[in-house]
């Protein structure tokens, strides 16, 4: 688990797919956080990765660019990749 003062990222990986979720806010200073979990789910045998977005409370354009990156980055790797429950 990563925490920095306004972001939670906890993950878990089950038979191959590694479910990550963010809690608080995403934004600017918080960004770098989604990088990490990436790395952490890129030492492991994972083939698909579930981005739980239903725990922030906000999200800005930075926060935005840092799920974008993240799911070029995880589409790159070849893995299936799923987003769920984003924030209005």
């Amino acid at each position: 688990m990563v925490h920095t003062d306004t972001l939670t990222a906890s993950s878990i990986s089950r038979d191959g797919t590694r479910w990550i979720r963010l809690t608080g806010e995403l934004d600017l200073v918080s960004a770098p956080t989604l990088g990490d979990e990436l790395a952490r789910a890129a030492a492991g045998p994972t083939h698909a990765v579930v981005l739980d977005l239903s725990a922030l409370t906000f999200m800005d354009c930075a926060g935005l660019r840092a799920v974008f990156n993240f799911t070029d980055r995880a589409q790159a790797r070849g893995w299936r990749l799923k987003i769920v429950s984003p924030p209005p």
